[in-house]
């Protein structure tokens, strides 16, 4: 478990929270604020390349206690991801759902996904208005960053990776973006950001409270039939139960235990995964739809536009000919049809390459600033934000406000964690964790195994 009671004295005690017990407190008696019971307190290690975060741990003797940690699980009683999260535990499970979900909101307009669009939000700016409002799972407006530029073209898991691997080549954006999303990765690891993480969390909270718009997220969330299925099905409990002021502290506490296990649960390796999406997968590194879109994606484009070419010219031969216009494409001559598609593709052709000069544009501009700032990470620089005493130099320049590279590199990561987890209703993520696909009908059907799919293939 995370949270315990510190015994001061006979009569007093301290809440304490495992990754922040002091070293001089190590052996002290801890008690559980549940049954009482007197507690063993296991310090942070490191296992198999995983990080197992410090934790307090129940006599194996004791008697049940809800917030006991189960070691043999029973396949019908499975912790969830967040009581996990909150116990301070991490598996694969937990680690592979945490980076699905983080990738689905990175997506957001999966148009294939069962699963009711994250960037559907009340308060999507960029769209202007919600399409499916009694779904959507956005809390702040989507404009990432106050900038106005979107990607309508990573609609799909494999557009992502495919924008991913194009920023990842050397020198697309930085030298070595691998060491860049390394250091990002440990040097965020840090237990002396935690008063930073906390103090912008605080913030989100306020933000929600006195924003009237995002307060109604809330409100419209209690009052959803949507919402009030899933509540009911996945956490076993109604809505009706719950007030707005606690959907609001829900969030805030998913937000809280999700950088905690960002920073502190997951390993090495998944921390990677996460910080690749955030930073390679970003609207701070746009590309343009050619170099991310499937041959599918392509040809279905191509196929709706020339329709709509091939019409307009069919019609304009037509009138030159004295041809009568026709309702249909194909009831024109076919000598009409055959120069009309002729010259629909030409215009396809130039159409499109115009386009992506405009789009070309607008993204390199993007680019070059970030690309710019990026390139002062160098890797000495890197090298150095990893030891103790340049990051504890750096934070003490952040607190300061100083602006010093170290600083810089502190509040622009901080602000891209931040920014990125409080935007989304993390209450979603359990559907990922157990791989539940979203049936608008039909709530909640376990999705097939490969061996079923490949069958129905």
């Amino acid at each position: 478990m995370h949270e315990a009671l510190m015994v001061l004295s006979n009569n007093q005690f301290q809440k304490v929270i495992a990754d922040r017990v002091q070293h001089q407190d190590f052996k002290r008696i801890f008690q559980c604020p549940e049954c009482h019971a007197t507690l063993t307190f296991r310090r942070s290690y490191t296992r198999n390349g995983h990080h197992v975060p410090a934790a307090f741990v129940h006599p194996r003797d004791g008697k049940p206690c809800e917030e006991r940690v189960e070691y043999n699980f029973s396949p019908t009683k499975q912790l969830s991801p967040f009581e996990l999260i909150n116990r301070g535990q991490n598996t694969q499970k937990l680690e592979k759902a945490f980076l699905r979900c983080q990738k689905y909101f990175a997506i957001g307009t999966q148009k294939s996904s069962k699963i009711p669009s994250m960037l559907d939000g009340w308060y999507n700016t960029a769209a202007g208005k919600s399409s499916r409002g009694d779904y959507c799972c956005g809390i702040f407006d989507l404009t990432i960053f106050d900038d106005p530029f979107t990607e309508d073209w990573i609609i799909t898991d494999s557009n992502l990776k495919k924008k991913i691997e194009y920023n990842k080549i050397n020198g697309a954006i930085h030298d070595n973006p691998d060491f860049l999303i390394e250091a990002v990765s440990k040097v965020f690891s840090s237990r002396r950001l935690d008063i930073h993480f906390n103090q912008e969390v605080h913030k989100v909270k306020n933000s929600i409270l006195s924003d009237p718009q995002r307060f109604n997220f809330f409100e419209k969330k209690r009052k959803s039939d949507w919402w009030k299925e899933f509540y009911e099905n996945i956490y076993g409990k109604t809505l009706d139960s719950l007030s707005v002021e606690d959907l609001v502290d829900e969030h805030i506490a998913h937000l809280n235990g999700l950088l905690r296990y960002l920073r502190q649960g997951i390993s090495l390796e998944a921390k990677k995964k996460f910080f690749e999406v955030l930073i390679l997968g970003s609207l701070d590194f746009p590309v343009t739809r050619d170099i991310v879109w499937t041959q599918e994606q392509r040809n279905s484009y191509e196929s709706s536009v020339l329709v709509g070419l091939c019409i307009q010219e069919a019609d304009d031969l037509a009138k030159k000919n004295g041809i009568d216009k026709k309702a249909i494409f194909l009831d024109y001559p076919i000598h009409i049809i055959a120069e009309a598609r002729r010259k629909a593709r030409l215009n396809y052709e130039r159409i499109f390459e115009s386009i992506l000069l405009e789009h070309r544009s607008s993204v390199l501009k993007k680019r070059e600033g970030m690309i710019e700032s990026f390139s002062l990470m160098s890797k000495d620089f890197l090298e150095g934000i990893m030891t103790d005493q340049h990051l504890k130099d750096a934070i003490s320049d952040f607190d300061r406000g100083k602006r010093s590279l170290g600083s810089r590199f502190i509040r622009f990561f901080v602000s891209r964690q931040i920014s990125f987890i409080k935007r989304y209703d993390w209450s979603v993520l359990p559907l990922f964790y157990e791989d539940i696909r979203f049936l608008y009908l039909d709530f909640f059907q376990p999705s097939k195994t490969s061996k079923e799919s490949s069958k129905a293939d």
